[in-house]
C-alpha cells in the first residue's frame, strides 16, 4: 500500500525512471535541476518504500501506479497519464 499519494511532479520523473532515463536526461526533459530530480527520486522510493529505482518501478507496476500501455509502448500512469 503506498503510504502516501506521488506528486504531478514525483508521477513525471517516476515515469521518465520507467523509461530508463538518467537523472541528468530527465532534468534537461522536465527543465529542472538534476539535483531536484534526485530529490523526487528519492522521495517516490520512500513513498513506495523502495531500496534501488528499478524496484521503485516494479512496486509502482504492481500497485497500479504506473502500467506499459502496448498500443503507445510507453509507461503511463495508473489513470492514463503518459510521460511527458
Amino acid at each position: 500500500m503506498i503510504r502516501h499519494q506521488l506528486t504531478a511532479r514525483e508521477l513525471d520523473v517516476l515515469l521518465l525512471v520507467a523509461q530508463g532515463r538518467t537523472d541528468q536526461q530527465i532534468a534537461a526533459q522536465l527543465g529542472i535541476g538534476r539535483r531536484t530530480v534526485s530529490r523526487h527520486v528519492s522521495v517516490a522510493l520512500g513513498k513506495l518504500e523502495a531500496e534501488t529505482r528499478t524496484e521503485t518501478v516494479r512496486i509502482a507496476l504492481a500497485q497500479k501506479v504506473l502500467r506499459f500501455d502496448a498500443d503507445s509502448e510507453r509507461f503511463v500512469a495508473g489513470g492514463g497519464r503518459q510521460a511527458v
